[in-house]
């Protein structure tokens, strides 16, 4: 009990300092990394486990939140549930894979998804399990956003055309 209630406030204080990380990370947001991690689940109590810090941070306040976000969690003893969101007013390009873990921490599974999330929408998926599997990883592989591709592309197209016609 005391060694849960030590781990909890560990968890508690961590995640403060995650929070106000990932406020002026996200402040902008091309200073994200190019990949990482969307969902842990920890069921196997694995003692060597370690949940690596989400993609764009945690602020649980929803301010702020990375523009990509996800959660992979156990629906049956036979399958997994993931989803992605986009929470941006942007359209954003996705790849994911979803690790399925044994209770050593090896793979037993790998399934690969990608998307193109319109603004403010998700997708889901129902995955079966692996054999032995017992906790699974989402995570972001790589990410674009479309929409400001397609700015810059028209923004650069406007500027060709100023100097096509100054001629």
């Amino acid at each position: 009990m005391a060694h849960q209630l030590s781990a909890l406030l560990f968890a508690v204080c961590l995640s403060g300092l995650v929070c106000r990380t990932a406020s002026a990370q996200l402040e902008d947001p091309s200073k994200l990394p190019p990949s990482g991690n969307l969902s842990t689940s920890l069921k196997s109590g694995a003692a060597e486990a370690e949940v690596p810090e989400p993609f764009g941070g945690e602020d649980i306040s929803g301010e702020g939140l990375a523009p990509i976000t996800g959660s992979v969690s156990r629906v049956t003893q036979d399958s997994w549930s993931m989803k992605v969101f986009n929470n941006t007013k942007d359209e954003y390009s996705v790849d994911l894979d979803v690790f399925q873990l044994n209770m050593q921490g090896q793979t037993v599974k790998t399934d690969s998804f990608s998307y193109r999330l319109k603004p403010g929408t998700s997708e889901q998926e129902k995955i079966s399990a692996g054999i032995g599997a017992r906790d699974a990883e989402l995570n972001l592989r790589r990410w674009k956003n479309v929409s400001e591709e397609k700015r810059k592309r028209a923004a650069q197209e406007a500027e060709d055309n100023d100097d096509d016609s100054g001629q």
